[in-house]
């Protein structure tokens, strides 16, 4: 299986051009939030509650 390469076209407005999918359905194109550069799910999984969310990195230290 081949991976995406996302291709995002603008003109720094408030709008852009792209070819990825939504993450949850696959059917809709997802929606690109140019305010903080990442791919939502499509507004149709959006209104069905679907939302991303980014996981923190847990780093665990121990004193010996």
């Amino acid at each position: 299986m081949e991976l995406l390469t996302p291709k995002i076209v603008t003109d720094g407005g408030p709008w852009a051009i792209h070819n990825m999918p939504c993450g949850v359905c696959g059917n809709s194109h997802a929606v690109y939030n140019l305010h903080i550069g990442a791919f939502e799910p499509c507004w149709e999984c959006q209104r069905k509650g679907w939302r991303t969310s980014k996981i923190p990195e847990w780093r665990l230290w121990f004193k010996r």
